[in-house]
């Protein structure tokens, strides 16, 4: 069997912003107008590194998930499940809105599959 893998994020998609921190001061814009938090963006942001350092400590192997993620957050913004929830939504929605494929990427993969190659799509990223 002949088989092609490709990394998913910064190979085949790539965010629309400079880094993930952007991402999560429009994540912050946008908890802040729905009332899930009172602070800045920017504070946000920060506080969402953190979220995310702290939940790789205690990830058996060293990568967090999006609910790990979430759940130390929860704890910092004393958020009830369904407030945590809406919150996760909202960054899903963001990343989503703020996701776009990279040039040519489609058809190297269109490429790979004419060749006869299995293709495989991998990623370490936590969603």
């Amino acid at each position: 069997m002949k088989l092609h893998s490709f990394d998913v994020y910064d190979t085949v998609l790539t965010r629309r912003v400079a880094g993930p921190a952007d991402l999560f001061q429009l994540i912050g814009t946008q908890l802040r107008a729905a009332q899930l938090i009172s602070a800045s963006p920017v504070e946000f942001a920060a506080q969402r590194s953190q979220a995310e350092v702290a939940a790789r400590q205690t990830a058996p192997a060293g990568e967090a998930r999006l609910g790990e993620i979430y759940a130390k957050l929860a704890d910092a913004c004393s958020w009830n499940a369904a407030q945590t929830s809406q919150a996760l939504e909202i960054e899903l929605r963001v990343e989503s809105q703020n996701t776009q494929a990279v040039p040519g990427m489609a058809a190297a993969i269109q490429r790979a599959r004419a060749e006869g190659f299995q293709v495989m799509f991998l990623s370490d990223m936590y969603l």
